[in-house]
């Protein structure tokens, strides 16, 4: 995939970004209550290779240069694999008919652990297409083809954040696929960043929710290449500062969808929960960290910031 070069003009958008992953996670017993914090990563293998299991003796976690108590790391699979995952489509984007039966393929394809929703970005918020559901006819029923309309207001950011804050507090891992050009029709170009970016990362961060984007191109779309680089560089940060993936291709809508949706369902399979223990401020804080692994050739990618909790 192709990361725009806009992602640099846009990555000092978020940079001030705070979040959480995994609320409502128990802390170990016998650590000091408000030092524990827990996040989602994904160990993904250079070159396409699938990374061996890991364990808590197999990562390492920094803050700045001090090394931090690794606690637990617990594998998102078998009966831990418990997923929420919403599937965020814009209402302005072109007709395509064969992609919403990749996606209906992509659903029907999800593990019995995975609840799905389809919902849709129509003007400054969401509309609600089928709730979370294990019945995957029910999800598939609710796939539409977009109105396709250049009238539209939409607003992919003020979406994502009012579908966000509507999800509910179970102790799942959470997810949202948006499949959107990531203009933000409500506001208008006149930024080359919507003001609704960092709000939405914020949102997301907080409450622990990973953001995988899709490009794809809008209705009335139009052909300034500045404002393209723009808009996808908006949806990569979007999945950088989350702790998600961004699926980017030629500034363009993809032939297909299938090459993505498979390595999602691949990234999905290979989360973690890690547990460590990190020092706080007395009022607690969003902080930075740096996640690694002494396996060669595995990466770990998380979200920009972790929530820690205030000390006593």
């Amino acid at each position: 995939m192709n990361k725009p070069f806009k992602y640099l003009m846009v990555s000092l958008g978020c940079c001030a970004l705070m979040g959480r992953a995994v609320p409502n996670q128990a802390e170990p017993a016998g650590n000091p209550p408000g030092n524990t914090v827990s996040v989602v990563v994904t160990a993904t293998g250079l070159h396409g290779k699938v990374p061996p299991g890991l364990t808590g003796h197999d990562v390492l976690v920094y803050h700045e240069r001090e090394q931090l108590p690794v606690i637990d790391v617990t594998p998102l699979q078998k009966q831990r694999a418990e997923l929420d995952l919403s599937i965020l489509l814009d209402d302005s984007l072109e007709s395509t008919v064969s992609q919403l039966a990749e996606v209906a393929d992509f659903i029907r394809a999800l593990p019995p652990t995975t609840q799905v929703a389809v919902a849709y970005i129509r003007n400054p918020t969401f509309v609600m297409g089928q709730d979370l559901t294990t019945d995957r006819e029910l999800a598939v029923k609710a796939l539409q083809v977009p109105l396709g309309s250049p009238r539209q207001f939409d607003s992919p950011y003020l979406a994502l954040t009012d579908l966000i804050e509507a999800m509910p507090e179970n102790g799942h891992r959470r997810a949202v696929l948006i499949i959107s050009d990531g203009e933000d029709r409500f506001r208008g170009p006149f930024d080359p960043v919507s003001p609704d970016l960092e709000p939405a990362c914020q949102e997301a961060e907080r409450r622990g929710v990973l953001v995988y984007t899709i490009y794809a191109t809008g209705v009335g779309r139009v052909q300034n290449v500045v404002q393209i680089l723009d808009d996808e560089g908006a949806l990569s940060q979007l999945a950088h500062e989350t702790g998600g993936e961004a699926f980017l291709k030629d500034s363009s809508t993809p032939g297909s969808l299938k090459p993505y949706l498979r390595e999602l369902q691949q990234i999905l399979s290979q989360q973690y929960l890690i547990s460590f223990q990190a020092e706080p401020d007395a009022a607690g804080g969003y902080e930075h960290f740096k996640f690694t692994t002494e396996f060669p050739d595995v990466e770990l990618n998380a979200p920009g910031h972790v929530y820690v909790p205030g000390g006593k």
